[in-house]
């Protein structure tokens, strides 16, 4: 009878142990941070400036290419008209600081307006040294290096895009690519491998050419995980990882 009233003490023991381990790393287990945030739904900065809400925006060429327009009264979206430059139109989103936590999350919804057409979405360290190109072209596809698939909607279709860029214990980055739209939901992964800097930027590049389409894009946010660490059993958990 001792015995058995022991070895269920132990168990007990056991499971309450556990339990408040699981609600240890539920509590603490990461803390969202926002870098970029932009809704194009307020005013705008005057003499073509465009305005985020935490982050900044820098026109790198072509700045007549982008522009915010209103559809709806005080519900504005970022246009990314044809682009009739002869060149590429580059406009540069800059976070307020590098994520420099082991999990980014990019989302924004995107619009092709009439046709489909050449957009290209450079997630990247400093403007520069691109980690990933999410490319749109007029087939209606979407492309990561070799990786493609066709985009869930038609023209005047909105396309919800989320992009998750992991850093693992390591130190190699992969990326998750989800586009969810009225035709449903598709999803790409792949290795992103070493060398990579933290997150920095978020690019639209718009190729010159009469004939490339036009392109809405909006809510624009760029949040991280960052970590909280505990000690446990003399080691640490970084929980975020």
């Amino acid at each position: 009878m001792t015995s058995r009233s022991s070895t269920r003490r132990r168990t007990l023991a056991t499971g309450v142990l556990l339990l408040g381990l699981l609600g240890l790393i539920a509590a603490g287990s990461s803390v969202m941070k926002i870098h970029l945030w932009a809704d194009f739904d307020g005013p705008q900065v005057g003499g073509g400036g465009i305005k985020a809400e935490i982050g900044s925006f820098k026109p790198m060429a072509g700045a007549s290419v982008f522009d915010v327009i209103y559809p709806v009264p005080d519900q504005g979206v970022l246009r990314i008209s044809e682009n009739q430059t002869g060149s590429e139109a580059r406009l540069l989103a800059e976070l307020t600081s590098p994520v420099d936590a082991a999990v980014a999350h990019v989302s924004f919804l995107l619009t092709p307006v009439a046709t489909f057409g050449d957009l290209i979405v450079v997630l990247a360290e400093d403007g520069e040294s691109g980690m990933i190109d999410i490319k749109f072209d007029p087939g209606g596809r979407v492309r990561v290096g070799s990786n493609s698939r066709l985009l869930p909607g038609m023209p005047g279709d909105t396309i919800e895009v989320r992009v998750e860029l992991r850093r693992s214990l390591f130190g190699q980055k992969s990326y998750t690519l989800e586009l969810q739209g009225p035709l449903g939901i598709e999803e790409m992964s792949g290795p992103l491998g070493f060398g990579h800097g933290d997150l920095g930027t978020v690019e639209f590049r718009h190729p010159g050419s009469t004939n490339d389409g036009s392109w809405y894009v909006d809510d624009l946010l760029v949040t991280s995980s960052a970590p909280k660490n505990f000690k446990l059993f003399g080691g640490l958990l970084d929980l975020s990882q």
